[in-house]
């Protein structure tokens, strides 16, 4: 997790989670309060557990599971996908279609406005991905 820089708890409200994912098979977890004061101490506090998985298409899916009474104040998720291949068919959240993601460089960005259960960046299917070629097409040309 990233956040703006701040010079103290409470500079300013963060309104923006950016969130790195890396490809691969993968869990983590993330704890969350104020940052000041014994609030968590009666409870508000929350625990986010992000998981990823790749499927053997390409396709990766990301989990997210919260636990706690903690609510953050971001206005947004913004996710960067990195060591994302070719260029993704599509993005969906919770299956509906992602409102707005790009593509660039092997890292796929898209933005939630609300928390999650799954996201999944659907590959594109591709005609070249058939079986190997048993021999050279250019065996037997002078």
């Amino acid at each position: 997790p990233m956040w703006a820089a701040q010079q103290h708890i409470g500079q300013r409200q963060l309104e923006e989670l950016l969130l790195r994912v890396y490809v691969g098979e993968a869990e983590t977890s993330f704890y969350e309060d104020e940052g000041d004061g014994f609030a968590y101490q009666q409870g508000d506090y929350r625990w986010l557990y992000f998981s990823c998985r790749v499927a053997p298409s390409g396709s990766v899916t990301l989990s997210w599971r919260r636990a706690g009474a903690y609510r953050a104040a971001y206005l947004r998720y913004r996710f960067e996908v990195y060591g994302i291949l070719d260029e993704p068919e599509s993005v969906y959240l919770d299956d509906s279609a992602a409102p707005l993601w790009y593509y660039e460089k092997g890292t796929v960005e898209f933005t939630a406005t609300q928390p999650f259960e799954r996201a999944r960046i659907e590959m594109r299917r591709r005609a070249d991905q058939q079986a190997t070629l048993l021999r050279s097409p250019l065996r037997g040309k002078d």
